[in-house]
């Protein structure tokens, strides 16, 4: 097995994991974030990524995709504009069922199996603030796009489908913008506040609701808004004290 290619660190907090996704176990609660490779390299440039990449890579592939869609043959601004809205909304649904489904999906019983599933998001639950793993990088990011442009293409044939994954790859570029958003700023409007407490409640109340990240759309389609009321966080700041899961910070 290749776990030397890991830090001492990391694979101390895969064994203690017990496949808990509600708020960083007592160890790990107040640090920001462990390596996981040794490799400097790896870590920095492969494994991690800067909040501003998801705009910077992926920006420019949104910007193709329209100008190829707006100078094709036989094209037209308001099917272009209904394709883009529709692969936003597919977006959506992508983001909900990864996030629910292999995000989500219990680890299996030996140390291969924990391993692939912290790296898949046990992490961000045990380190939810880590500032270079709350977007994607490229070797999580492409691996998605890829398949979901061929099935588009497959679907609405070559020449419409640039314009339905120019939508998916916004939504995309949003989601993962927001998801810094919720962990590092203080919203001062209405739909920013809800956004944040929204994502916190899965963190921190019930991880088996609010899948949702830059929408709660389909938790409402799919009934896992989860229940009413004030979070660990809120709960601890009215001085009502906490629940057995409540997590020293946001």
């Amino acid at each position: 097995m290749g776990e030397s290619r890991y830090t001492d660190r990391f694979l101390e907090a895969v064994e203690r994991w017990d496949g808990s996704l509600l708020g960083p176990s007592r160890e790990n609660r107040g640090v920001e974030g462990i390596a996981v490779f040794r490799s400097d390299f790896v870590e920095r440039f492969v494994a991690t990524a800067h909040p501003a990449l998801p705009g910077v890579v992926w920006g420019p592939v949104v910007s193709l995709c329209l100008y190829l869609s707006a100078t094709a043959v036989d094209s037209a601004l308001l099917p272009i504009v209904l394709r883009f809205v529709t692969g936003l909304l597919l977006w959506t649904l992508t983001e909900y069922l990864l996030h629910r489904f292999p995000f989500h999906r219990a680890p299996g019983s030996s140390l291969e199996s924990k391993i692939r599933q912290f790296m898949m998001h046990g992490y961000h639950h045990e380190f939810p603030n880590h500032r270079r793993r709350l977007v994607a990088p490229l070797i999580l990011s492409v691996p998605i796009a890829v398949p979901l442009l061929i099935l588009y293409m497959a679907i609405f044939g070559s020449q419409h489908a640039l314009a339905y994954f120019a939508g998916t790859v916004s939504g995309y570029i949003a989601y993962d913008w927001i998801h810094y958003y919720t962990h590092h700023f203080r919203p001062t409007t209405r739909l920013g506040k809800f956004l944040r407490r929204y994502h916190m409640e899965h963190h921190y109340k019930d991880s088996d609701s609010h899948f949702g990240i830059s929408s709660p759309l389909w938790d409402w389609v799919f009934g896992t808004t989860g229940t009413v009321g004030p979070t660990d966080i809120e709960r601890m700041g009215a001085g009502m004290g906490p629940s057995s899961s409540t997590p020293d910070s946001a």
